[in-house]
């Protein structure tokens, strides 16, 4: 098994210049819902349904690069959800080139009726390999399986932080330029190297548009933000994402791109300038 691939992930971004907090770019506006009105379980569930709900297929590009602009490296994927089956499942393909002929490495992620979650390495031969701790890189990159399968959308353990929480706790509602209620989850099963995630909901689309993983001390390890979010055939969809971690000396980003999602009843194409 192919066990140090050199970057990977659900979405990626070759040579991305924006800012690092740049505000987001919204095609449109315009609020659905209150989302005072909601629990932080109910807000989680709307960012589930934000997805389409059968079997979908996603094609895109990781890249990892310094700050000043150098492209480490860059590889395409795809990436098979299931997310609204019984036991939600993601299965992941990178490759070493843009023909797709040669997979580099191939994960199964799913997580069960109980929230554990399993990452199944798949080898060349057929033989498996599983993992239980999904708070791991990806890759050489700075994203975790946790990240590409957006598990802690299923996570039952959820609050919302209030304003004098926040305050007191030095953490800002407003992200990328946009209003935000603050969520903060809890793993279903304890899970090294994290404590909780904090999640920045959209108060105008309900999309969960920036996270940050805490430690067990509750320090910042890594956050990573939507870009770029844009409204296709009824539903918002994330086209940009970038993580990064905290308190690096030499401090890199992974860029995300989504290119394409198809799937029996939805479908979104390549835009003309990516």
């Amino acid at each position: 098994m192919k066990m140090k691939w050199l970057t990977f992930l659900l979405v990626a971004m070759v040579g991305c210049a924006t800012p690092l907090f740049a505000e987001i770019e919204l095609e449109e506006e315009v609020p659905e819902f209150n989302i005072d009105e909601l629990s932080a379980n109910e807000i989680l569930v709307r960012a589930r349904a934000m997805f389409p709900q059968e079997r979908f297929l996603v094609e895109g590009e990781l890249s990892v690069e310094r700050t000043r602009g150098a492209v480490e490296s860059s590889y395409p994927y795809t990436l098979s959800l299931d997310w609204a089956g019984t036991v939600p499942t993601a299965v992941c393909t990178l490759f070493t080139n843009e023909y797709k002929h040669t997979a580099l490495m191939k994960a199964q992620m799913t997580r069960t009726e109980q929230g554990e979650p399993t990452l199944t390495f798949i080898n060349d031969d057929g033989s498996l390999l599983e993992v239980k701790n999904l708070n791991t890189p990806v890759g050489e990159s700075d994203l975790s399986w946790i990240d590409l399968a957006f598990d802690y959308l299923w996570w039952p353990n959820v609050r919302k932080l209030s304003e004098e929480e926040c305050e007191q706790r030095e953490i800002k509602p407003r992200q990328i330029g946009r209003n935000c209620v603050v969520l903060e989850v809890y793993p279903p099963v304890a899970t090294p190297g994290l404590g909780s995630m904090l999640l920045w909901a959209d108060r105008s689309t309900g999309f969960v548009i920036q996270t940050q993983y805490l430690n067990e001390q509750g320090a910042p390890v890594r956050r990573l933000w939507v870009q770029r979010l844009g409204r296709e055939n009824g539903r918002w969809v994330p086209r940009l994402f970038s993580v990064q971690r905290a308190g690096e000396r030499r401090p890199r980003k992974t860029h995300l791109r989504i290119y394409t999602i198809t799937s029996d009843h939805f479908s979104v194409e390549r835009l003309e300038d990516e």
